[in-house]
């Protein structure tokens, strides 16, 4: 759901409302873009340009420095280290990058 938030300068009080997310409809007759290199299919031209240049084919980039999780997305690593390795520092080595670290928070 996504949060708007209100103002009210007179009370200086601020509340929520929430919106429902939009569901997207997908249209049976829209055009699908398949990959030629694995079973995906998308909806959008620029998503399969996308999984083509950054994730088809592609080995994991990103590595956990606690275990040997490795992940396409930088983002995954982030959460696998909340959930797996809590308490400890979130951060992400970039094996891409000669083994250096990238420093999240």
């Amino acid at each position: 759901m996504s949060l708007i938030f209100y103002s009210n300068k007179v009370e200086d009080s601020v509340w929520f409302q929430r919106r429902p997310r939009r569901v997207s409809q997908s249209d049976p007759s829209a055009p699908k873009y398949p990959c030629s290199n694995c079973q995906s299919v998308f909806s959008r031209k620029h998503n399969l340009q996308y999984h083509l240049k950054f994730e088809c084919g592609q080995m994991p980039r990103f590595n956990c420095p606690y275990c040997t999780y490795r992940t396409r997305h930088s983002s995954n690593v982030r959460a696998h280290v909340r959930k797996i390795h809590p308490g400890l520092q979130v951060y992400v080595v970039d094996i891409a990058k000669c083994c250096k670290t990238e420093f999240i928070s």
